[in-house]
C-alpha cells in the first residue's frame, strides 16, 4: 500500500508542477500564479508532496523487501506513473512554455 501511495503523491507532485509552471509562464498569469503565491504556497506543496511520495515509496520497498513482493501493487503503482506520464505528453508543456516564452519576447 505505501508504494501505491508514494506513487500516487509523486505523480500529484509532478503533475501540480507542470500546471503551476504552465500558469506561472503564461503571459495572462491567473491570480493564483503570481510570484508569491507561486513561492510561498504551490512550492511547498508540491515540495510536501514530492518528499513525501519518496519516503512513503521507500518504506513501502523495505516492506517488500523484508516480507516479500506484493504483484498487484507494483503493478498499480506502475500504472499511475504511466499514467502520469501520458497526462504530461498530452499537456504538451514543452511546446506551451516555448510559445509563452516568444509572446512574451514580441511584446
Amino acid at each position: 500500500m505505501h508504494i501505491i501511495v508514494g506513487s500516487a503523491a509523486i505523480s500529484l507532485a509532478v503533475l501540480f508542477f507542470c500546471i503551476v509552471l504552465l500558469a506561472a509562464r503564461n503571459p495572462r498569469k491567473p491570480a493564483w500564479a503570481s510570484a508569491a503565491w507561486v513561492g510561498n504556497c504551490h512550492s511547498i506543496v508540491i515540495l510536501l508532496l514530492g518528499v513525501g511520495g519518496i519516503f512513503s515509496l521507500g518504506s513501502g520497498l523495505v516492506k517488500f523487501t523484508q516480507n516479500g513482493v506484493d504483484l498487484l501493487s507494483i503493478v498499480i503503482a506502475l500504472v499511475i506513473l504511466a499514467a502520469t506520464v501520458l497526462v504530461i505528453k498530452s499537456m504538451k508543456v514543452r511546446k506551451k512554455v516555448a510559445e509563452f516564452e516568444a509572446m512574451q519576447r514580441v511584446n
